[in-house]
């Protein structure tokens, strides 16, 4: 075969394999209304295969201030991508699931070789109400994600990502206004940035870090008597403490091969455990860390 042959061939190999399809946005918008939730509760599921998602709390949208529906979502997508919306009602709580799914199922390894944009997979707005109290289970494939939960009432709170880019926050002062039992995170090979978590108010703070990459603020002023447990595989976990001057203490698991590194300011009280200054003084209000690395990466610095 002559090397035009072959040529030709090869492009043509390359066609077939990166097929080029334009396909128009579908817009669609789904919602709870009062009436359709019993109570004051919903139970909020989320699974998206990709695209770029906000959620935000009603007041932040757009700047104005006004009531909106217990759950409202809108979004755009193209026809590669199915949005599914069901609800129903019991034992007090509005039971919710909205799916967004990749028809074709591209996967991890797709986004990992850049076969996926965020932006041409789909935008979604998720916009809550600060009058009714939330559960919620958010699980992104790929793609990216910013969360603001200010001032929304959350009881328990799960995230979920494969290999997708997640921000969340709180506004300075903008409190969860109930107690958070537990604030569960799980990274496998994605890459999430939580910016004041100590205003979620979370009891119980679970941490599970893959191959991806987890960075935890606990800069707030504000402190409750938390737990946070934390494990680390191969991936990297950054944690910026509190002030030394409020009550906290770190107890460290390690490995011959993972790397740790601490403030030189926080008191060893004996092996693998490390304090705060004002933990010496009020023990009994201290927010308590611990941390299993096995071959990743851990930095812990202060604030």
């Amino acid at each position: 075969m002559s090397k035009s042959m072959h040529r030709l061939f090869f492009i043509g190999i390359l066609i077939l394999f990166f097929e080029v399809r334009l396909e128009a946005q579908q817009k669609y918008q789904f919602y709870l209304k009062d009436e359709q939730v019993e109570s004051k509760r919903v139970d909020f599921n989320l699974k998206a295969s990709s695209g770029m998602w906000t959620i935000t709390p009603e007041t932040f949208l757009n700047g104005v201030e006004e009531h909106y529906y217990p759950l409202n979502i809108k979004g755009e997508t193209t026809d590669e991508y199915s949005p599914n919306f069901d609800y129903q009602n019991g034992n007090k709580v509005c039971y919710c699931i909205f799916e967004v799914k990749d028809d074709e199922d591209k996967g991890i390894g797709n986004s990992l070789l850049g076969w996926h944009s965020p932006e041409k997979d789909g935008q979604w707005q998720v916009v809550l109400c600060r009058n009714y109290a939330y559960r919620m289970d958010l699980d992104y494939a790929i793609g990216m994600a910013n969360i603001d939960l200010s001032s929304v009432p959350v009881e328990n709170f799960m995230l979920e990502t494969g290999s997708a880019t997640i921000q969340m926050e709180y506004q300075p002062e903008e409190i969860n206004p109930i107690v958070m039992d537990t604030f569960m995170i799980k990274v496998e090979l994605g890459a999430v940035k939580i910016k004041r978590l100590n205003l979620s108010r979370a009891r119980h703070i679970i941490a599970k870090v893959g191959l991806g990459k987890l960075s935890l603020d606990f800069t707030d002023e504000l402190m409750d008597s938390s737990e946070v447990h934390a494990m680390v595989g191969a991936g990297t976990l950054e944690i910026l403490l509190p002030s030394k001057d409020l009550p906290f203490i770190v107890y460290l698991k390690g490995s011959p091969l993972c790397r740790i590194k601490l403030p030189k300011s926080l008191e060893k009280i004996e092996d693998d455990v490390y304090a705060s200054n004002a933990y010496l003084e009020e023990p009994e209000k201290a927010m308590s860390f611990s941390i299993d690395v096995s071959m990743g990466n851990l930095s812990l610095k202060l604030k």
